[in-house]
This record gives C-alpha cells, sequence and structure tokens, in this order.
C-alpha cells in the first residue's frame, strides 16, 4: 500500500462519503415505504422532518462527491513516481487493474446521477405540494449503493497497489 497526504486526505473524504451513502441508502428507503404528503399525522411530520435533514445531508455529501473527482486524479497522479514502470495515469490505472479502471468510469457517470438528483430536489423544494418526493427518495437507495460502491473500489485500488521496491 502506498501512503501520501493525498491518499490519506482522499481516504478520510471517502469514509465520510460512505458514511453519508449508508444513511441515504437506508433512510431513502425507510422513508419511501412510509411517505404519503396527504397524511396529516403526527408521524407523517416526524417523517418530514427526518428527510428534509436526510435530504440535507445528502446533499453535502454529493457535493463533497463532486469535490473529490479533481483529488481522485491528482492522487493518481502523485502516485506515479511510487509505482515502478508507472510514468502516467495509464500506468497508475494499469498497477491497480480493474478497480482504478471501473473507479475512475464511476467518477465520470455518477455526477451526472448527483446533479440530476440536486436539480430534481431544486426544482421539488420550489412547489409546495413537493411531486417529485417519492422520485427523490426511491432515488436515495440505488445512489446510495453506488456511493457505497464507489467507495469500496477506491479503498480496494488503495489498498492493493504495490509501491516500488
Amino acid at each position: 500500500m502506498i501512503l501520501n497526504n493525498y491518499i490519506i486526505t482522499y481516504l478520510v473524504c471517502s469514509l465520510l462519503s460512505l458514511f453519508m451513502g449508508i444513511i441515504a441508502a437506508l433512510n431513502g428507503f425507510a422513508a419511501w415505504r412510509k411517505w404519503d404528503i396527504n397524511n396529516q399525522a403526527e408521524e407523517q411530520y416526524r417523517l418530514e422532518k427526518k428527510v428534509y435533514l436526510i435530504i440535507t445531508i445528502l446533499s453535502l455529501g454529493f457535493l463533497l462527491s463532486l469535490l473529490m473527482i479533481p483529488l481522485w486524479f491528482r492522487t493518481l497522479q502523485s502516485m506515479i513516481i511510487s509505482i515502478s514502470g508507472a510514468m502516467c495515469l495509464v500506468g497508475v490505472h494499469n498497477a491497480g487493474t480493474p478497480y482504478s479502471y471501473i473507479s475512475s468510469s464511476l467518477k465520470l457517470v455518477l455526477p451526472v446521477w448527483y446533479g440530476y438528483w440536486l436539480i430534481l430536489n431544486l426544482l421539488d423544494r420550489k412547489i409546495v405540494t413537493q411531486p417529485f418526493m417519492k422520485n427523490k427518495l426511491a432515488a436515495l437507495t440505488p445512489l446510495g449503493i453506488l456511493i457505497i460502491l464507489e467507495t469500496v473500489l477506491d479503498a480496494s485500488f488503495f489498498f492493493s497497489t504495490p509501491p516500488r521496491q
């Protein structure tokens, strides 16, 4: 395993992202099953407050994940001198195959889904009846699972990459 400041920073941010992904996957599914905007019960009010807290935490998590994309590629660049035979990012990716390629692909695909969810959230908050709430909550579980997958792949890459001897 190779350790430097970028890798440690990235792993700490990944752990925060993992924590938020687990919260999103579990609480989003639970809230989706119970959500009924027409229900005036006290339980629905508590569920609404919980959902707004989850959405706020998750929005911060998505923004953190978006900021981690340039950090990912900078971290890979910082590993070039530590891997024998690597002269560029392709060499670093080849040292951690298949984890590195899958993880880099997810870094390019997931921001589109994060952006979609954030825009859907923004539109939903502007409408009083919140017609997209069920869709947003339903999307939290797959997004949370993908965040967990991305974090596991990143950690697998960092822990499996052998340093230069």
